[in-house]
């Protein structure tokens, strides 16, 4: 939450936002957290638990779910398990198939070391070999190094000197919420991400109670935009709308935030009555 506030001050003439420190994370780390609950299915109640006090709290029935990226899996999750709480659900740069979204990730950063002829990165990526990687951790931090280097990742908003310039000046956080957050994000790593469920969404869920709603940036190779685009094809629902960022990786709305601004706006609009 902390570098969120600066990208989102034209939603707010709008809307109430809700940023969330996730368990183990930010201003939600402690050092005697047991290992155990550190699991997508835990996280995934304590979404349904936060929606739960934000409805008590506004005095609503319901609430937008808005994931980015490993969030969009919690976001896919709770509007299955509780639909009745959700008015509608964006999701951007949606996780889709971890394992092709991984391989297409892979193909592109080698493809484009391959045009540029960057040894370096070659040798690199050989030696990673196609995914699954064999150490998940270290495979996967080589193969982001040149995957943002090659602009499939971050245009314009470097996600790490954002961070640090919130944790250091935002009114939410403090110097020690600063360490927190370094703290709980290999935290994270080691005991959630390394851990958890490989999604396949396309074989999962392709039916939804809710409007559903995607935003994907055009150069995104993290969570790749071209199975996003298939996904939405496949899936059903009250509603749905895909929309493009064409500026954008896999921050369409940092990068391009007054365009997102309008799209929740549009969103809200079609599904408030």
């Amino acid at each position: 939450m902390s570098y969120a506030r600066k990208f989102q001050s034209q939603l707010e003439k709008n809307f109430v936002v809700v940023n969330w420190d996730q368990r183990g994370s930010g201003k939600s780390y402690a050092f005697n957290i047991d290992d155990n609950t550190m699991t997508q299915k835990q996280l995934e109640k304590d979404t349904v638990a936060l929606i739960d006090y934000l409805c008590h709290r506004f005095n609503k029935e319901k609430v937008y779910v808005v994931g980015h990226s490993w969030g969009t899996v919690l976001g896919i999750e709770t509007i299955q398990s509780v639909p009745e709480k959700v008015i509608a659900y964006v999701g951007i740069g949606q996780v889709v198939d971890d394992i092709d979204g991984e391989r297409l990730s892979y193909e592109y950063v080698l493809q484009k070391a391959t045009e540029e002829q960057n040894e370096k990165a070659l040798t690199e990526l050989e030696e990673l070999g196609e995914p699954p990687y064999k150490d998940s951790r270290k495979d996967t931090f080589v193969q982001r190094k040149w995957l943002k280097k090659y602009g499939g990742f971050e245009i314009e908003v470097i996600t790490v000197n954002e961070i640090i310039k919130g944790s250091l000046l935002s009114p939410e956080y403090s110097w020690i919420d600063g360490i927190k957050f370094l703290l709980g994000n290999l935290y994270s790593i080691d005991t959630l991400f390394m851990n958890r469920e490989k999604a396949d969404f396309r074989k999962k869920y392709t039916t939804f109670e809710v409007p559903v709603y995607f935003c994907a940036g055009r150069y995104d190779y993290n969570t790749p935009s071209t199975l996003i685009e298939e996904y939405y094809h496949m899936i059903k629902a009250p509603r749905k709308e895909f929309y493009w960022f064409e500026e954008s990786a896999h921050e369409p709305h940092l990068v391009e935030k007054e365009k997102f601004s309008d799209i929740m706006l549009e969103i809200h609009d079609e599904t408030i009555k």
